[in-house]
């Protein structure tokens, strides 16, 4: 009986001292574990690792920059004597291409966030940053004009409608009359360039593509009459007339506000092929070029 009574104290006191020792290997685990995450953490932020590094493709095709925030870094690349494509392709690359829509910062907020050090904060990404600043520089330079015409329009007679959206297939953006009389508003092809094709089909209805010599296309469509001249392989300036808003195509069949364009942006580049851009704060800021801010100043049409 004692002989038992010793056996069971001494697989207790076993059970005791190997249960410890698991308890310590288990400890001696994650202390292993965080040493080895804190290594490689170290040797990201050694190598440079940074927000370019993580952007997603599809991000930056919808381009989701809060327009008042881009205005306004505009305003302060004017006034520091910075490159414009430079300090937008810093924001957007630091918030990674905005996945999500966010809320525009105010003035102090930028400068406070990206001028201050600023030199330092370029140097950090090295090359990482120049494929976005050729990107934003390419879509600056294509989009020049705003493709209503001037002589007719002011901003009151147009609104934005739906917008850019790769889930929903949605490769552009929707700029609606809002007289909404087929005809009674003259588009402008927004680039210098070549006239790629012309066309008219149920979904798209009648339209026209621009290419740039660059490598971009800009895609006009749901046009009720095509400018004179506006054929294939015709070479056209920004801001000459492509022809005029319409309702045509199945996408205009709805009722209500029906009479619209629907304008698009390709680019085909080295670093991620044919690339569609939302164009919308590249057509804000040729928008607020022609009226110098004031969106209700007629001012003539002079391409």
């Amino acid at each position: 009986m004692a002989r038992h009574s010793l056996s069971r104290d001494v697989m207790r006191r076993l059970s005791i001292k190997h249960g410890g020792f698991r308890d310590h290997m288990t400890e001696a685990s994650v202390i292993a574990a965080a040493l080895l995450f804190l290594t490689v953490l170290v040797w990201l932020v050694g190598s440079g690792f940074k927000a370019a590094d993580r952007i997603d493709i599809d991000d930056v095709s919808e381009l989701k920059a809060p327009y008042d925030s881009v205005r306004l870094l505009r305003g302060m690349s004017e006034r520091f004597g910075l490159g414009f494509e430079e300090l937008l392709a810093v924001y957007l690359v630091e918030n990674r291409f905005f996945p999500e829509r966010a809320s525009p910062q105010d003035e102090e907020a930028l400068e406070r966030r990206y001028l201050i050090d600023y030199g330092e904060t370029v140097r950090g990404y090295g090359d990482r940053l120049a494929p976005y600043i050729e990107l934003l520089g390419r879509a600056m330079a294509d989009i020049k004009e705003f493709p209503l015409q001037a002589s007719q329009t002011e901003s009151a007679d147009y609104v934005y409608g739906d917008g850019f959206s790769l889930d929903e297939g949605h490769m552009g953006i929707d700029i609606y009359g809002r007289n909404n009389m087929p005809g009674s508003l003259a588009l402008v092809s927004v680039c210098e360039g070549y006239v790629e094709r012309t066309g008219n089909n149920r979904t798209d209805g009648l339209y026209v593509v621009v290419g740039t010599d660059a490598g971009s296309s800009v895609f006009y469509r749901h046009l009720d009459t095509l400018a004179e001249g506006i054929a294939e392989g015709a070479r056209v300036a920004a801001g000459q007339e492509l022809g005029r808003m319409g309702d045509s195509g199945t996408e205009c069949a709805a009722g209500g506000m029906t009479v619209r364009l629907h304008i698009g942006y390709m680019l085909r580049t080295e670093n991620w092929g044919e690339l569609w851009l939302n164009p919308y704060i590249f057509l804000r800021l040729a928008e607020e070029l022609r009226y110098d801010g004031d969106y209700y100043r007629h001012r003539r049409f002079s391409g």
